[in-house]
């Protein structure tokens, strides 16, 4: 398997404040991290660490073997699909001329059929809902046919039925080899088609196969108790 992506003992943070510390793993073509912790653990801090929009503290981090990925390269290799995207309300460019910006054909109409867009490429940008635009930067990020898709809560704004398509289409992905790294809170979402897990705590991380028999116990000790003293018990 190949190599795709490398972190090694990376710190990062925001205004002084370390919030990742000692960070290391490896993902290869075909894996499927699903990326969970607590709130303000460093889920998102991590992708943007990852992909060069944070500076580190310390440490490395490298891309298809490249320390310092960019430009065309980086935009061709790399789908990012933030959790929420500020967009220009007033900006003029439908949802079809947006997403024709990829590639078209059959490839195009697949995915837009299984996102169930095809009512929406009239429709100006700006005025889609947090669903059907969460749904629209899905369908515009595998269109570039990446080498590495990246997402984060890709089924938040998104009702069960839009959260299956998006499912279908990690699956299709797994299945062609394309490596994964998904930010979720939702842990059941994605036990079905986790490789691995990194799991992000405050006090600590830890990295393992998403079928390792320490997984409940390792979650628990990330997330605590729940709120009758029970402890949490992750589906992956």
């Amino acid at each position: 398997m190949t190599e795709i992506l490398r972190v090694e003992d990376i710190h990062a943070g925001y205004n002084g404040k370390q919030v990742l510390k000692g960070l290391s793993f490896a993902v290869r073509d075909g894996d499927v991290l699903a990326v969970i912790g607590p709130n303000g653990s460093g889920k998102t801090t991590l992708l943007r660490a990852m992909l060069g929009m944070l500076p580190l503290g310390a440490g490395k981090v490298t891309l298809f073997g490249k320390e310092r990925l960019r430009g065309k390269d980086k935009e061709a290799l790399i789908s990012y699909i933030p959790q929420r995207m500020e967009l220009d309300r007033t900006f003029p460019i439908s949802l079809g001329e947006m997403l024709g910006l990829n590639k078209r054909g059959a490839e195009m109409d697949k995915y837009i059929d299984m996102l169930e867009l095809g009512g929406l490429l009239s429709k100006k940008v700006g005025d889609l809902s947090g669903g059907q635009m969460q749904r629209a930067l899905l369908a515009y990020a595998v269109m570039k046919g990446p080498k590495l898709l990246i997402m984060d809560e890709p089924t938040s704004w998104i009702d069960q039925k839009g959260a299956d398509c998006i499912l279908c289409i990690i699956e299709e992905f797994k299945k062609k080899g394309i490596a994964m790294i998904i930010v979720s809170h939702d842990l059941s979402v994605l036990r079905s088609v986790a490789t691995h897990v990194l799991g992000l705590g405050h006090e600590g991380y830890f990295f393992e196969p998403a079928d390792s028999p320490l997984m409940s116990e390792k979650l628990a000790s990330l997330f605590g108790t729940l709120h009758h003293g029970e402890r949490l018990v992750c589906p992956i």
